[in-house]
C-alpha cells in the first residue's frame, strides 16, 4: 500500500473546512433556545418569590411539568405571560 503525502495547501484547506465547520454547527447552537427553565429561571424571568410560583402553578396561571420534585416551566408560555403585561405602548 503506497504512502500519500499532504501538502501545505492540502493541510490549510482541511483546516479551513474545519474552522467553516465549527462556525456554522456554533452559529446553528445560537439559534437554539431553551424550550425548558426550571423554577430558579422562571422566578427570575417573573421577578417574583418561590411562593408566588407555587401560587401561579395551583392556580393554573402558568403551565408547568413536574419530574420528581423538579418543576420545569416552558419558556414560551412565560414569556407569554410578560408580553400580556406589557404597559405603556397604546
Amino acid at each position: 500500500m503506497g504512502q500519500t503525502v499532504a501538502t501545505l495547501e492540502d493541510i490549510e484547506r482541511m483546516k479551513n473546512e474545519i474552522i467553516e465547520a465549527l462556525k456554522e454547527n456554533n452559529n446553528q447552537k445560537k439559534g437554539l433556545e431553551k424550550k425548558w427553565i426550571r423554577s430558579k429561571e422562571a422566578r427570575e424571568m417573573l421577578s417574583i418569590s418561590s411562593g408566588k410560583l407555587q401560587d401561579m402553578r395551583i392556580k393554573g396561571d402558568i403551565p408547568y411539568t413536574a419530574i420528581g420534585s423538579i418543576y420545569y416551566y416552558p419558556v414560551i408560555e412565560i414569556q407569554d405571560i410578560l408580553d400580556g403585561n406589557l404597559r405603556g405602548r397604546e
